[in-house]
């Protein structure tokens, strides 16, 4: 038997910040041992308190490359320990008085988690891969970002069938539901989940994908006046 001791340290400092790498540990019959780490995305987690709420693709570019360098080096130790499959690292970011960045390790999630089917969406739909910057491109080397939320609420739009919101976002003729609408071409816009919780939570979840980090940010802002305004006008019903 081993033993061992878990130790928590408290972590002070300026403007804090909650950066997370995920990978997955795959088979890789060019490995030798038969496994490799294959490096998905880095976000910026939102947090309410200490619950998820959303994430911010890819993390700061102030400590995003040694939230890669740390990641990465956690994923060859778990592959060493016999772990396969998706893993995410969690991290604490805090501003020193020198004007750095301290950067320490808090978590290891053994599964898939909230940051998962953002990343996924983006690859389906745009195809291409995480660079070593920490930074996905597309094929044609166009880089993407996104910001998604699993927990968008409005009490407004409780009660509301899925069939009719998704008919409100699809409006041909609403300027808000035209400038979010998905582009094939482009392959940036807002993609919907979470339409199940929409009736009895008055709950969405989006992600916000743009060909810049300020680009995503904006479709964001604008899913959300979307939202606020369809739930304005059934308030008045």
């Amino acid at each position: 038997a081993k033993l061992g001791v878990i130790a928590e340290a408290f972590l002070d400092g300026e403007v804090p910040t909650s950066p997370s790498f995920q990978a997955v540990v795959e088979p890789d019959s060019r490995v030798d041992g038969g496994h490799s780490v294959r490096m998905l995305s880095t976000h910026e987690q939102l947090l309410d308190g200490q619950i998820y709420d959303g994430c911010i693709n890819p993390c700061s570019s102030h400590y995003r490359s040694r939230v890669v360098e740390y990641g990465k080096r956690v994923g060859e130790q778990l592959e060493t320990n016999g772990v396969v499959g998706h893993f995410s690292c969690d991290f604490l970011a805090t501003r020193n008085p020198d004007g750095g960045w301290d950067l320490n390790a808090v978590e290891i999630n053994l599964r898939q988690g909230g940051t998962t089917h953002p990343h996924a969406h983006m690859a389906l739909l745009c195809g291409g891969q995480l660079m070593d910057d920490g930074v996905f491109h597309m094929l044609n080397g166009d880089p993407r970002f996104y910001v998604a939320t699993d927990c968008y609420r409005d009490e407004g739009l409780k009660g509301m069938d899925d069939a009719d919101l998704i008919a409100l976002i699809q409006n041909h003729k609403d300027p808000l539901a035209i400038k979010i609408r998905w582009d094939p071409v482009c392959k940036t816009g807002v993609v919907f989940h979470l339409f199940k919780f929409v009736k009895p939570y008055g709950r969405i979840g989006f992600s916000a994908i743009g060909s810049s980090s300020d680009h995503a940010h904006i479709l964001y802002g604008e899913t959300v006046k979307l939202l606020k305004q369809i739930s304005k006008k059934r308030t008045k019903c």
